[in-house]
């Protein structure tokens, strides 16, 4: 694998959460350049299902949002589903709006595009169309197709430029989030149970996730998860906790549960030996006698989702 995070491989069959032209495609292409067949999936969990399965060979789904925050279906997924990361790629989400030949800010009357990017555009859309009617698309590619084949000029879609432009619509205006350094981080993920061998090679500049699904609730429980870090000089890079079910990983045999789950990721690779020490002293010093699951999702090279501030 190259560092450059392209793929040396013979078209490699790879799930995105489509359709074309969309954001997920865009990560997919800075990740595989020409080397792969895109697959476009209606939903999250189709990519997740498909890489699982082994119909695909590798999936691209949507993690985290500068703006949205975690996309809860992809964390859900890494946790139930016999996948792991193998990567991640952040991509600048730059929201343009598009409409026919014939229309203009005077004549849009409705915006089409999907919910996130609504809100992701909310300051623009008061200052400049504060009547036009939202309406709801199933991606933001999709907003622009309609758009196009609609021809009317009642109508704009928000979208990213490569959808905006290849469905020949004229650019209203560019830019239009309400952050100029908005960013999606994407996780780059293959089927089946993940072991060290596995793994991508250690760069030097590495991350490692872990899920964990408590099974009991007292004083002191997450102090115990973060000592197994702090003890051995692992700086934690994240922390999440929301409710989830846990039902399908092979380390979880309870069934259906409701409960929440617990998201850490953390600096470095598994095969550094303190990550590898934190990791296996969460396991065996807490979560075993706890009947507690513990899910390694990856470790791989990392990617910035925020601009580092130094």
């Amino acid at each position: 694998m190259k560092e450059d995070n392209t793929v040396d491989s013979k078209l490699l069959r790879v799930g995105i959460l489509g359709p074309l032209l969309t954001y997920t495609h865009q990560a997919a292409e800075k990740r595989y350049g020409d080397t792969a067949e895109i697959v476009a999936c209606a939903t999250i969990d189709e990519v997740l299902a498909r890489v699982e399965a082994g119909e695909v060979d590798e999936g691209v789904v949507p993690e985290e949002n500068v703006i949205e925050g975690t996309v809860r279906a992809t964390i859900d997924g890494y946790y139930n589903r016999k996948v792991y990361l193998i990567g991640k790629i952040a991509i600048p989400i730059s929201h343009y709006i598009g409409v026919p030949e014939e229309g203009s800010i005077e004549s849009v009357e409705e915006i089409l595009t999907k919910a996130e990017a609504f809100s992701q555009c909310s300051q623009w859309i008061e200052a400049n169309l504060p009547y036009a009617k939202l309406v709801p698309a199933n991606s933001t590619a999709d907003a622009a197709r309609i758009v196009n084949e609609q021809g009317n000029p009642k109508l704009a879609a928000i979208g990213p430029e490569m959808a905006i432009r290849e469905y020949g619509l004229k650019t209203l205006a560019q830019n239009v989030g309400n952050v100029s350094y908005n960013k999606t981080l994407f996780g780059i993920i293959k089927g089946g149970l993940l072991s060290p061998e596995l793994m991508p090679e250690p760069t030097g500049d590495d991350e490692t996730m872990i899920i964990i699904h408590p099974n009991q609730d007292y004083s002191g429980q997450l102090e115990s998860y973060l000592h197994a870090l702090s003890s051995r000089g692992v700086n934690l890079t994240r922390i999440e906790s929301r409710p989830g079910i846990g039902s399908r990983t092979p380390s979880d045999s309870r069934g259906d549960r409701m409960g929440y789950l617990l998201t850490l990721s953390m600096k470095g690779h598994y095969l550094d030996d303190k990550v590898k020490g934190a990791v296996m002293d969460i396991v065996t010093n807490t979560a075993l006698f706890e009947g507690t699951a513990v899910k390694l999702v990856g470790s791989y090279q990392r990617a910035e989702l925020y601009e580092s501030t130094a």
